[in-house]
């Protein structure tokens, strides 16, 4: 009786370090995930900064259009009062 008392207390000391063994590798495998996980985060920090520059990027392109036409129209404006110049001119001629 003894016997069998002492085998059930082993087989359940084993089957608790079994149990033991499966919960590490159920840990280790969360923190596998968890590694995953933080890096699609960075990934997507990372794309959202891209997007952030590219936004950016195209702002300063608007700007720059911005300021080619306002330089276009002072040019503009300047060939304008070199005609009115020159026909102002030829009348006092």
């Amino acid at each position: 009786m003894e016997a069998l008392d002492q085998e059930d207390l082993d087989q359940e000391v084993l089957d608790q370090e079994e149990l033991d063994q499966e919960l590490d590798l159920e840990e280790l495998a969360q923190e596998v995930l968890d590694q995953e996980l933080a890096k699609e985060v960075l990934d997507l920090e990372e794309l959202d900064q891209e997007e952030l520059d590219q936004e950016e990027l195209a702002q300063e392109v608007m700007d720059q259009e911005e300021l080619d036409q306002e330089l276009a129209k002072e040019v503009l404006d300047q060939e304008e009062l070199a005609q009115e110049e020159s026909a102002q001119e030829e009348l006092e001629v």
